[in-house]
């Protein structure tokens, strides 16, 4: 049974690190391992010399609570769940300038909910990010025309203990895709737009659909992290609306608006499309 318990990355107040980098990529791993999301919640530079890091504190995903912004009446609205929990968890490393190495200074190890090591990497897209040799191994792929199913099943096969999403292969594929004839540099700029808010916010989502043979550009879909929280809370009654081919794509624009507890239109979601047909929503 202890054998079973022994963790690889273990945490305690006065660990050391020669870098930051070092306690980044420990503290991926740690939490992973655990089976938990981290968001990184305070990133202190020097005073005198901005590029030095000095204080860096990390703190559970679920951390936090949903508040509303004004006081609601109970009888005319419902109070919607948020996947905040409110869990203490939390870890602050510093620098200080009489030293050379970064040491934990604070550890609070204690979660109120459950921790899951074997689905957390399919729950949180932070632990799905691709390292530079799978970026790599995508983009001499890519070069050589493999189709995107097979360089997916290589990558399952190299990288054994790495979670692969397929849409998170195939957008990284069409990201690599930059000089493709069929694609409008403007609808170009507009892609890499959205590439980077994932690269902000892993937790964003950007669907990207083909058709044809010459797999044209037909659908883009996109969500950023705060619109999949409003979906969450407020998902009961879904409207959506088209706006027939007023941008410069020549597209139909997909509205996906939600009402929350006090009685205000959200959108929660958008998407360019070609048609309109019942085929292009599923």
């Amino acid at each position: 049974m202890e054998k079973q318990l022994k963790k690889k990355y273990n945490l305690t107040i006065g660990n050391s690190f020669d870098d930051w980098e070092s306690v980044d990529r420990f503290i991926h791993e740690y939490c992973l391992e655990r089976g938990f999301g981290y968001q990184v919640y305070r990133n202190d530079k020097d005073l005198n010399d901005h590029t030095i890091t000095r204080r860096k504190s990390f703190r559970c995903s679920l951390s936090g609570n949903y508040e509303a912004r004004k006081k609601i009446d109970q009888n005319e609205h419902r109070v919607r769940d948020s996947n905040k929990t409110g869990c203490e968890w939390h870890c602050n490393f510093k620098l200080p300038k009489t030293e050379q190495q970064i040491r934990c200074t604070t550890l609070v190890d204690v979660h109120n909910h459950e921790l899951n090591p074997t689905e957390i990497a399919h729950l949180n897209a932070r632990y799905r990010q691709f390292n530079d040799d799978m970026v790599q191994d995508l983009r001499f792929f890519t070069d050589c025309k493999v189709a995107p199913i097979i360089q997916l099943e290589i990558l399952k096969k190299k990288h054994p203990h790495h979670v692969f999403h397929k849409q998170d292969v195939y957008n990284s594929i069409y990201k690599l895709r930059e000089n493709c004839k069929d694609e409008s540099p403007d609808s170009g700029s507009f892609l890499n737009s959205l590439f980077e808010k994932m690269t902000e916010d892993p937790n964003w989502k950007v669907f990207i659909r083909h058709s044809g043979n010459e797999r044209r550009l037909s659908g883009i879909f996109w969500m950023s992290s705060e619109q999949q929280d409003l979906y969450h809370r407020f998902h009961d009654v879904l409207l959506n609306d088209n706006t027939c081919k007023t941008n410069k794509y020549n597209m139909y624009l997909s509205v996906f608006i939600v009402r929350d507890n006090y009685g205000r239109f959200r959108n929660v979601a958008n998407a360019l499309v070609e048609d309109e047909m019942a085929s292009t929503y599923t």
